[in-house]
């Protein structure tokens, strides 16, 4: 069974940066249920906008903690 992280994410474009230019390889959150996760800042990639990274977002990975999916369930912005 996969596990499910549910985290809302407000990154400003300059926040971002240092994940664009490889000075930070991770991003800590805290989910909905209060607990932290860590996960690759590379999964953000397809969610920057000139404004940065806004949503509500979903991680997804195997029970072992490999194979993370990310996706943005609110899809009012692009």
């Amino acid at each position: 069974m996969a596990k499910r992280f549910e985290f809302s994410l407000n990154l400003s474009a300059e926040q971002y940066l240092a994940y664009y230019q490889g000075a930070a390889t991770k991003v800590v959150v805290r989910c909905t249920t209060g607990q932290s996760i860590q996960f690759p800042a590379r999964l953000l990639t397809r969610f920057v906008t000139t404004l940065g990274v806004q949503g509500h977002f979903v991680l997804t990975c195997a029970d072992d903690m490999t194979g993370s999916t990310l996706a943005r369930l609110d899809t009012g912005r692009n």
